[in-house]
């Protein structure tokens, strides 16, 4: 079942009305802010307003099913994906708030191919790497990465056997569906993505020099589990 938890205050509902904005322009401006409120849990959007106003930040599981009822009622018939997209690039600036250093590419940026590089460069392809995590396509990883990760019970410690490197490339193989029906086919995903993914569902990270190396506390044999699943090909006798 397709679910993404997501940490909820002002600055959320701001993100996503922005995007929901951009990808849903013909549903009227009323209806939108009416229908966030229902996805994130609430009748009203007083209601949702009020509860920001009392608590800094809450936790819930966005609604489909209460976001779509709503407009369906208005006679608007948006798909899943915008909703989910909005979400979670709420969730990724979150998470880019929190922890300047990461991009795309993990911690910081690969520096390997640029030996002659300037500072300026430097900067410019970093914030790049950063700007490039809200981008649909890299948002769309980072879904499927949730799909994968939450599937991973997590540990008192960071365990060191499987990382990010190798997450990331199970997550490549998985498909998910949106709660419409609409099928996300296996594609390319980035470290960054993976690890954006990772501390969205709470789990703790070792900073690595190298970016495409990160550890968390998840449990290595359901990592292993998981690769057979969904890789089997690579353990056939």
């Amino acid at each position: 079942m397709f679910t993404l938890p997501i940490f909820v205050d002002s600055a959320t509902i701001e993100s996503m009305k922005a995007d929901l904005r951009k990808t849903l322009p013909a549903i009227k401006s009323s209806h939108r802010i009416e229908a966030l409120a229902r996805a994130l849990g609430f009748q009203t959007n007083a209601a949702l307003r009020a509860a920001t106003n009392q608590h800094s930040s809450f936790e819930t599981i966005v609604s489909w099913k209460d976001f779509r009822n709503y407009l369906n009622g208005k006679d608007f018939h948006p798909t899943a994906k915008p909703l989910y997209l909005a979400a979670s690039k709420a969730a990724i600036r979150r998470i880019m708030d929190r922890y300047p250093m990461l991009t795309r590419s993990g911690i910081g940026i690969h520096t390997q191919n640029h030996p002659e590089e300037t500072l300026q460069e430097y900067t410019q392809r970093f914030m790049g790497e950063r700007n490039d995590m809200l981008l649909d396509f890299a948002v769309e990883e980072f879904l499927r990465s949730c799909h994968l990760v939450s599937e991973i019970p997590k540990t008192k410690t960071i365990t060191t056997k499987y990382g990010s490197y190798k997450l990331k490339h199970i997550a490549e193989k998985l498909s998910f569906t949106y709660p419409d029906g609409e099928v996300s086919e296996p594609k390319y995903v980035c470290s960054g993505s993976l690890v954006f993914a990772a501390i969205h569902l709470g789990f703790k990270f070792k900073e690595n020099t190298a970016p495409h190396s990160i550890n968390f506390n998840m449990q290595q044999r359901s990592i292993e589990y998981l690769d057979r699943k969904i890789r089997p090909s690579r353990y056939a006798a």
